[in-house]
C-alpha cells in the first residue's frame, strides 16, 4: 500500500511505502499537523496512524507543548535546545508522563535490541546461501539490508550510550543542584532567623524611641507650664511691687502730713490756730496712716511669698513702720 503525505502549506509527498513513512516520522519530517492518505482524496492526521509511533507530546523550554510526534524526533529537539533533557514528555496513548532523557535512553536501547533481532534473522536466512551463489541479487540485497540495519543499530547504540551519559550527568547535576539549594535554604533559614532577631531589635528600639518621645513631649509640656506660671508670677510680682511703691509713696506723704500736724499742735497757740488744725482732722490723718501701715505690711508679706517659692531662707527685714508711732 502506498502512502501520501500532505504538509500544512498543501504540498504533497509520495507515493511511499509504510516503512518510508515511518522513517520520515523518526527523522522529524512529519509535523504534528501533517496529514496522510492512501488515495489523495481522504486525508487524516498522520499522528493518528499507530504504525508511525507519533504518540508523544513534549514540553518546550518556554512552557508550550509540541506534538504528537515520534520519540526519536524529540531527540532532535533536545539537540537544538528547544527541549530540556529533564523536560516532561507524555505518551498520549498510555497517558503517562516521564522525563525526556529517561524515555529516550529506554527507547534507543529497545530499538537497538529490536534491530539486532532483525539482523540476526536476516543473517540466519543468508547463512546457508553465502558462497553458494556468488552474484545472486537476492543474497546481495540481504547483505545490503544487513549492513544498513547494522549501521542503524550501531548509531542507536551510540545514541543510547550518549543519552545515558547525558542523563546520568544531568541527574548528577540535579542532585548537586538540589544539595546546593538545600545548603542555601539552610543558610537562608539561618539568615532569616538573624533577620527576625534584627527586626525584633528594631521594633524594640522603635518602641523605646516612642516612649522616650512621649516622655520628652510630657516634659516639654511641663516645662512650658512652669514657664507660663513663672511669667504669671513675675507679672503678679511686678504688679505687687508697683502697688507697694504706690502705697509707700502715699504712706510717706501721709507721714509728712502727720508730722506737720503734730508740730502744729506743739507750737504755742496763736489766735485762730484751733480753727486751722482741728482735732478731728488730726484723728483722720492718724486713722489713714494706720490703714496704710496695715496695707503696706500685707503687701510686703504677699511679695515675699511670691518672690521666694522655696520657702524663706532668711528672716524678714525689720518693719520700720511698726516702730513708727504717732503721738
Amino acid at each position: 500500500m502506498n502512502w501520501y503525505l500532505r504538509k500544512k502549506d498543501g504540498e504533497i509527498y509520495g507515493p511511499v511505502d509504510l516503512e518510508t513513512l515511518q522513517l520520515w516520522a523518526t527523522d522529524s519530517r512529519i509535523a504534528p499537523e501533517d496529514e496522510a492518505s492512501t488515495d489523495r482524496e481522504h486525508w487524516s492526521p498522520a499522528s493518528g496512524i499507530p504504525e508511525l509511533g507519533m504518540d508523544w507530546v513534549v514540553e518546550l523550554r518556554d512552557g508550550t507543548l509540541f506534538g504528537p510526534t515520534h520519540l526519536l524526533a524529540v531527540k532532535d529537539l533536545v539537540q537544538d535546545g528547544s527541549v530540556s533533557r529533564r523536560g516532561k514528555i507524555t505518551n498520549v496513548r498510555a497517558k503517562e508522563t516521564a522525563v525526556v532523557s529517561e524515555v529516550l535512553v529506554a527507547a534507543l536501547i529497545g530499538l537497538a535490541s529490536k534491530m539486532q533481532g532483525t539482523i540476526d534473522t536476516l543473517q540466519q536466512r543468508l547463512g546457508p546461501s553465502v558462497g553458494e551463489a556468488p552474484g545472486d541479487e537476492r543474497i546481495e540485497a540481504l547483505q545490503a539490508e544487513i549492513r544498513r540495519l547494522t549501521e542503524q543499530k550501531d548509531r542507536l547504540e551510540e545514541d543510547a550510550a550518549k543519552w545515558k551519559g547525558l542523563y546520568e550527568e544531568s541527574a548528577g547535576n540535579a542532585v548537586a543542584r538540589e544539595n546546593e539549594l538545600k545548603a542555601r535554604f539552610s543558610t537562608g533559614r539561618s539568615t532569616e532567623a538573624r533577620l527576625d532577631g534584627l527586626k525584633a531589635e528594631v521594633e524594640e528600639s522603635k518602641q523605646l524611641a516612642n516612649t522616650e518621645r512621649a516622655a520628652a513631649r510630657k516634659k516639654e509640656d511641663e516645662l512650658k507650664e512652669q514657664i507660663r506660671k513663672l511669667k504669671a508670677d513675675a507679672q503678679q510680682t511686678q504688679e505687687l511691687a508697683q502697688q507697694v511703691e504706690k502705697w509707700k509713696s502715699l504712706y510717706e506723704h501721709l507721714k509728712a502730713s502727720a508730722g506737720d500736724k503734730t508740730r502744729a499742735m506743739g507750737r504755742p497757740a496763736a489766735a485762730g490756730d484751733n480753727d486751722m488744725v482741728p482735732r478731728v482732722r488730726l484723728e483722720e490723718v492718724e486713722r489713714k496712716l494706720s490703714q496704710v501701715q496695715k496695707s503696706y505690711q500685707n503687701l510686703l508679706r504677699s511679695a515675699n511669698r511670691n518672690m521666694a517659692p522655696g520657702g524663706r531662707s532668711t528672716p524678714p527685714a525689720a518693719d520700720n513702720l511698726r516702730r513708727w508711732q504717732v503721738s
